[in-house]
């Protein structure tokens, strides 16, 4: 991981990590990778041009995708797990305001009956319901 105060400075999201996956972050700087098996690059830094493992080089967002959310797409990859190839995840936060913004309700689930009350306000509206295709 490059640089050396990106392992300290996301601790929580590494360990989380390593509990999940039979990984291990540790801290380099990029003229140190020695004996790695990836890399993990974070804006402003570099690595050295000839590294034979896989990187994910972090970019800072543009200002124009700085308001979007936040999104990794997989790649159809045989080296990712079925499961993975060509999912997408999405930043929960920003896509949650958006259909906020749209004015459709957003409930967190809390288990059996935390959806009631949407569901009834949504059935008071009144109306039918409506497709909109985009």
């Amino acid at each position: 991981m490059v640089p050396v105060s990106a392992l300290e400075s996301h601790r929580e999201l590494w360990r989380a990590l390593e509990e999940a996956y039979p990984v291990a972050f540790v801290a380099r700087r990029g003229d140190e990778m020695g004996q790695v098996d990836a890399a993990v690059c974070f804006p402003g830094h570099s690595l050295p041009e000839r590294l034979r493992v896989p990187c994910l080089l972090l970019e800072r967002a543009s200002a124009a995708r700085a308001r979007d959310p936040f999104s990794v797409e997989m790649s159809r990859s045989s080296d990712l797990d079925r499961t993975l190839r060509t999912q997408r995840l999405l930043e929960r936060e920003a896509a949650v305001r958006r259909l906020q913004a749209a004015g459709v309700p957003v409930v967190r689930w809390a288990g059996p009956g935390s959806l009631d009350p949407v569901l009834r306000q949504i059935g008071a509206r009144g109306g039918r319901p409506s497709a909109v295709r985009r």
